[in-house]
């Protein structure tokens, strides 16, 4: 017995050891910095590809201001003419970080860059695997777990002017909840999707008592098409951050057809929920290759 616990306690300390490491940050690869070079007299503007989310300066010889109204531009200027060459970060909403060498010139050699159009191979990846998907990465899972193929077909709504949608899948990956549904068209018709609403509300309700209901905005929405031809279908995609529902309510989903009644509901369980399939790398790049 004490050989046996002497062979199983180094067994459960590397284990313990190997989690801990998988839940710690992963650090980014060092890439080399973009040149970047600011005047007092002249204002440098930069175009990032997507929202800027954070800015960080080397130090108060430069001075940096985003444009509200756009998002994703940066405006650099130099306080002084005696500044030493510096750094400058900017962290956007896609989940990069953009590194700058900043130097100081009286006449700039180019004042605007456009991020947008160059090649990305100067990006940090800004991903930490305790940390939710950011806003680029649930648009990308989305798109490919829409040619998942279901898991499920129920629960589903009433067939209501031949067309019914369909829950097909729920996914989870970190702290995102993705559902699959299926908006199927049997009618010679089309259905034009008009809007979508979600929210938890409960399953029972006495006469004496009023109805809970609370709606919850989805953090993205993907449908494969908006307006379903006869005789066809369409895989919609909802994210929403993790949540989970009592055994007396219901999550539930609803379809608006655009200038049209054939209005669709599907109502989800917790168990449902708690159903939550968690993909595997090998199965997204799967699916990326095979995507047409």
């Amino acid at each position: 017995m004490r050989i046996t616990k002497m062979l199983i306690l180094p067994i459960l300390l590397f284990l313990c050891i190997t989690l801990n490491a998988q839940d710690m940050p992963v650090l980014p690869l060092t890439t080399a910095p973009l040149q970047l070079e600011v005047s007092t007299g002249q204002t440098s503007v930069i175009i990032f590809p997507a929202a800027i989310k954070s800015v960080d300066r080397g130090n108060g010889n430069i001075i940096t201001k985003t444009v509200h109204e756009i998002g994703n531009v940066l405006k650099v200027k130099a306080t002084t003419d005696s500044m030493k060459t510096t750094n400058l970060h900017v962290f956007t909403a896609d989940g990069n970080i953009f590194s700058f060498e900043v130097h100081y010139r009286e006449n700039p050699a180019q004042l605007t860059f456009d991020l947008t159009k160059q090649k990305q191979s100067y990006l940090v990846p800004a991903r930490f695997s305790s940390e939710r998907l950011n806003e680029s990465q649930i648009s990308s899972y989305a798109e490919i777990l829409s040619h998942f193929k279901p898991v499920c077909h129920r629960p589903s709504s009433k067939w209501k002017g031949r067309t019914r949608i369909e829950a097909t899948g729920t996914y989870y990956i970190d702290g995102v909840l993705f559902f699959q549904f299926r908006l199927l068209n049997a009618s010679s018709i089309p259905y034009e999707i008009d809007f979508t609403r979600s929210y938890i509300r409960d399953r029972k309700r006495s006469k004496r008592t009023s109805i809970t209901e609370k709606e919850i905005i989805p953090l993205h929405h993907y449908n494969t098409r908006q307006e379903i031809p006869p005789c066809r279908l369409s895989v919609m995609l909802l994210a929403f951050n993790r949540f989970t529902i009592a055994d007396n309510k219901h999550f539930v989903v609803e379809v608006f057809e655009k200038n049209g009644d054939r209005y669709l509901s599907c109502k989800l369980k917790g168990k449902d929920i708690l159903k939550a399939l968690h993909p595997t790398l090998s199965e997204f790049q799967m699916r990326r290759q095979t995507q047409p």
